[in-house]
Order: structure tokens, then sequence, then C-alpha cells
């Protein structure tokens, strides 16, 4: 069972998860998968009716690896291996003209191809992203081929396929694929596992890599915008403007996708390809230092802000797939930013299993999404499902395969990520993980404040993404209006600072490691003359908030998010009673909680519980904690302190 797995995650960390610990991971993760396979049809069938390619090359793929590493169980079919191998190398999974297939957004039709589609009759569509996994599947295949019982017709198939396919119109240098470099360097990798030349994929491997690092604090010919932004954070949409969504957040869920392509950088020297010049490399290590630092937390859980927003945040499918960003952390030598980066990414990865063990066991083993944040790009729940299980089950398979069980993992230390341009801080701590990011017009969360925050184990503890009552901040009202926000969640036209950086008074870069005090400040005034200068301290337990407000007066009204409809502070109503200035508790059933202290409040400060309605980063919310007191044109500084429990 998947419970006897996360104990022995949650259990301890001193040792490193075995191999064969992986391997029963794997085996415990796929019983609602297996149960979908037809004999007849010689394939595993989705719910949503077509034969899905992407869930029948998923577990082409773990049966071979399975193969590969003499392993037993639900993981091990032979037989299934061969008919997916048969399903997937014939129409109209993979075709060779354009009759029944179409093409959508970056699914730029190439011939030969793999489609998203193995029904016999059905239209598929072709994307980028379908061939590069298909061919991972079929070198896997290939490599097992002889305890897989392939036949020499079908092995010398799967070579010549993935081979035709990585020579097609989209993956051959220099047909532009945007800044998503990662799919063409997959596909001239498995090319060359499968034909053995290494010399065509080298140069081809290459060439994609170069021109994706001249975009990288420059704009490439024919785009609008850099590759990485400031931070090395990804910007989702080169082919606009810098200033313009998708590229006013980073894309966590796709820079760790495309970095993933670095996974094979070694390999590819080690097969005569030149190195990359000093700086380069550089780049390239500053770039997974941001990975780790600006896109993880220390619960295995992404720290996910993402330029597509309610489009993909928070599927599950998405964090699968990012988490081959953290296997490529630990396949680099070359392009390691830290002597510990592997044990560190280790950490990530066995938290990773252990937290999707327990949102399956939560959710009866097949979740989706989390949150009930379903994103716009989700499929059915059960399909959405199925493909996560098999995922997650191949990325485990994987680490085994490549000796992770071998790596002692080693909790990272405190990191943050910071991008000056977009004004977005990442921070994650063995206690807690949270962002800040300037107001986003297109998904309506940001300001000054968290945007989120949650605990050590991936429970929010409040909104997943909050604006004005529904997020960490104040409101200032006068004459029944509101004057100034610091959690606006759009933008005001009020004039704003970049985040100013320290580290225990110093100033720091924009990638680090840190224990405590990493100090942000920033501040934002209203048309009206109203002012608020807000720093959070970060710690490794706690957030110090001072919050200075100056202007005409008001009431000033401080609002602390409460997460999901089970949440009730103790002793708190609908009718203010004066604070007393005690610690206020926020718990949870559904997971959670954290207390908050404030100093420097005036003792006319009253405190309630104030209803409010669902939020699309809260759905089930029902009411959030608000303090009010009157504040004089002197203004106000006070502080307010965050445990979260």
């Amino acid at each position: 069972m998947l419970a006897a797995w996360l104990l022995l995650i949650v259990a301890s960390q001193a040792s490193a998860a075995s191999n064969n610990e992986y391997w029963n991971f794997a085996n415990q993760t796929i019983p609602n998968v297996d149960a979908r396979w037809n004999e007849n049809l010689g394939a595993f069938v989705s719910h949503h009716g077509p034969l899905d390619t992407r869930l029948n090359s998923n577990m082409l793929q773990l049966y071979a690896l399975a193969a590969l590493n003499n392993q037993t169980g639900l993981v091990r079919h032979d037989d299934r291996a061969r008919k997916l191998v048969s399903l997937l190398l014939k129409a109209p999974a993979y075709v060779t003209s354009a009759k029944s297939t179409s093409g959508s957004g970056l699914g730029v039709a190439h011939y030969p191809g793999w489609t998203g589609n193995a029904s016999g009759g059905a239209r598929g569509e072709m994307h980028m992203s379908i061939d590069p996994k298909v061919a991972e599947a079929m070198a896997a295949a290939w490599k097992a081929r002889n305890k897989l019982g392939l036949s020499s017709a079908q092995s010398k198939l799967i070579a010549d396929c993935i081979t035709k396919d990585a020579r097609s119109s989209l993956f051959k240098f220099p047909t532009p694929t945007l800044n998503q470099w990662n799919w063409a360097g997959e596909m001239w990798m498995h090319a060359a596992e499968v034909s053995g030349d290494w010399s065509t994929a080298t140069v081809q491997y290459r060439q994609q890599i170069v021109r994706f690092l001249t975009g990288v604090g420059a704009t490439q010919s024919g785009m609008k915008s850099p590759n990485l932004n400031q931070g090395y954070g990804f910007m989702y949409g080169p082919e606009f403007p810098a200033s313009q969504w998708p590229n006013t957040a980073n894309s966590t869920e796709y820079g760790n996708i495309v970095f993933s392509g670095l996974a094979y950088y070694d390999k590819m020297v080690a097969h005569g390809m030149p190195r990359l010049s000093s700086r380069e490399e550089e780049l390239l290590r500053l770039w997974s230092q941001r990975t780790l630092f600006g896109e993880w937390t220390h619960s295995g859980y992404t720290n996910w802000d993402t330029g597509l927003g309610y489009l993909r945040w928070h599927l599950m499918r998405y964090w699968a797939w990012s988490m081959s960003g953290l296997l490529s952390l630990g396949a680099q030598d070359i392009l390691a930013f830290n002597p510990s980066q592997k044990a560190w990414a280790s950490s990530i990865l066995d938290n990773s299993l252990a937290l999707y063990s327990r949102w399956a066991i939560h959710d009866g083993g097949l979740p989706g999404y989390q949150f009930d944040i379903p994103g716009t790009f989700s499929m059915t729940p059960d399909d959405d499902g199925l493909l996560n299980a098999t995922r997650f089950a191949i990325i485990a398979a994987q680490a085994a395969d490549q000796g992770w069980g071998e790596v002692l993992p080693v909790q990272p230390p405190g990191m943050f990520a910071h991008d000056p341009d977009i004004k977005r801080l990442a921070v994650s701590t063995p206690n807690y993980s949270t962002s800040l990011l300037q107001a986003q017009q297109e998904t309506g969360y940001g300001g000054l404040e968290l945007n989120r925050l949650f605990d050590g184990q991936a429970n929010p503890v409040s909104g997943v993404a909050g604006r004005q009552e529904h997020a960490f901040g104040i409101i200032v009202r006068r004459s029944g209006q509101s004057v100034l926000l610091t959690q606006p969640g759009k933008l005001l036209g009020y004039t704003r600072s970049a985040w100013g950086l320290k580290l225990n008074g110093n100033t720091v870069s924009n990638l680090q490691s840190f224990q405590d005090g990493l100090t942000a400040t920033a501040w934002i005034q209203s048309n009206s003359g109203d002012k608020a200068v807000v720093s959070h301290r970060f710690d490794a337990d706690s957030i110090t908030t001072t919050r200075t407000i100056t202007g005409r007066g008001g009431t000033l009204n401080i609002y602390l998010p409460v997460w999901g409809s089970s949440s009730s502070p103790a002793g708190l109503s609908s009718t203010p009673k004066v604070y007393s200035g005690a610690l206020i508790a926020i718990t949870s059933s559904e997971g959670g909680g954290y207390t908050a202290g404030f100093a420097g409040l005036p003792a006319s400060t009253t405190i309630s519980l104030q209803s409010t309605a669902p939020q699309p980063g809260n759905p089930h919310g029902r009411y959030a904690v608000v303090l009010i007191f009157p504040v004089s044109d002197k203004g106000i500084s006070f502080t307010q302190t965050i445990h979260p429990a």
C-alpha cells in the first residue's frame, strides 16, 4: 500500500530510500491503472473513450524500466509491453502523412511523428511535447528488447521511428520552438541511444542549447522578451513583451520541464560534444540553482506561481512533469551549482513521492488536482488521475534506475529566489513556504504581502492565492471607501518599488540559501497620497511583517486569511471584541494552521470573524480574521509575526 511507502519516508530521512523502495512505490501507485488494461485491445483504456498515447507510452516505459532492473509485480508485464510497442508504432499513434491528424498551438504537424491518440479511425492531435515522451518510452523498450522479448523487426522499427521523427521538420535545428528547446534535445538524445549516431545528436543538442542561451539576458531574433527573466525564472511566452501576461509571472511548471533537457548534458559531452563556454555553463548553473531554490519547497511540492494562471495551476500532472526537473538536478555533474545539489534534490524528491502518496490515499488513489482548483486544462478527474499515477510511478522507477537509492538525502537549508523585474520572491524553509509577487491583472492576486502560506508538509494554512479581504494584508478605509490596499490583487495605478532584499542587514544576491534574517521591503502609495511600507523578515520558523502606514487617517483593517470551510479560530465570532494582545491560533481540520501575534497595535483594536465568499485560491473559504482600529494622519507602525504550525 502507498501508506507503507509514506510511513517509510516520513519516519526519517537519515538514510536514503533504497532503489527497491522506489520500486515498491511504483508498484503501489498503479493498481487503478492496472485495472484499465484491456487484453483484447492490447492497451490501457482511458475513461473518456479513445486510447491515450501518453497513458499507454507511460506504462510501456514503466514495464521497460522494470525489465531492465529485473523487477516483479504490477510494474513488470513483458507480454503487455510487446503489445504496447505494436500499438504505438502504427497509425493513428504514429503517422507518416497528414491523414487523420491535426495540430494545435505548438502542436505543429510533422511527419513522421506521434499523435495523442492511439485509437483506430480517430483524429490525433500532434503536439511537440508528445513525441519526446513516447520516444523516451520506446528507447527504454529498445534497451530492454531482449528481456521484453521484442522481435528483431520491432526493435528495428523502434530505432527507425525515433530517428526519423528526430530528423523531422519540427525537431531538426534550426526550426524554432520558441524557448522549449528541451523537446528537440530529448528527441536527439533518444535517437542517438537507438541508432548509435551520437555525432549528429551532439551537434543538434548543442545548437538547441546555444540558441536558448542567446535569449538569456537578451531577446532572440523574432521574439519580444528574453527566455529567462532577471532572476533566471522561466518566461513562458518569449513571443510576447516582458511586461505582458504570461510573462508577468514566471512559469514554475514549464520552467522545470524545459530545464529537464539538461539531464543529458553530461552524457552528450561524454559522447564527444564540445562543452559550452565557461560563461554559458555558468548561466546554466545559475538556472539550476534557480530551479531548486525558486521553484521547489522542502515539502516536495512546487513553489507555484505561473504565467498560465488558472489554466494549469495545481493540476497534478504538471507537478509530476515538473519532477523531471528534480531528476535533472541529480543527473548533473558538470553543471552542478553546489556539491550538495543531488543530496538536496534527493530530499525533495523523496518528500514529493511521500506527498503524492498522502494525497492519493486521501483522494482514493487517483488525485487529478489539488486544493479543489481544477484548472482549465484538466481532463476528466479520472483521466488526469490515471496519467498522474503513471508519471509518479515513472519518476520513482527512473530514480531507482539512476541509482538515487544510493544517495543520502540532505534537507536543504532555507532557500530563496528573487526576480527583480517581475517583483517575485519565493521562499522555502523546512517549516513553511511562501511567495511574494506583484499584483497580477489576469489572475487577480498579488501585491506586497504573502501570496500564500504552506506549512512544512505542504498543507495550505492560508489561501493558495489571495487578494484584499482574502489575503494577508491591510486595507485603510475612509468615508466608506478603500483608499489603501497592500494586497490589491490587481493593478490599481499605484506606484511601487522593487523588493529590496537584505540578509541580516546586508544586501544579497537573487539566489541564496539562508537560516534566519532574510528581509524584503517594498512600498505602495495610493493616488490619494496614503502610503504603506511593508517589510517581511523570514526566519527558519516564522515570518515577521512590519507595516508603516502614513496618510490622511481612517480605519485600518488587518486581515488574516483562514483556509477552508472547516476552520474555526477559537473564541471568535462576527461580533467584534477588544483584542487582548494574545496569540491568535488559526487551525483547520483540512490540515495545518498558524499563530499570529502583534505588537504596536492601539488598545482600541477589535478582533472578529468576517464572512467572505469563496475565492479561486480558497474555494471553500468562509471567513477571515480581521483586526480593526482607527489610524490618525500621523500614521502608525506595527509588527505581525506568523508561526506556521
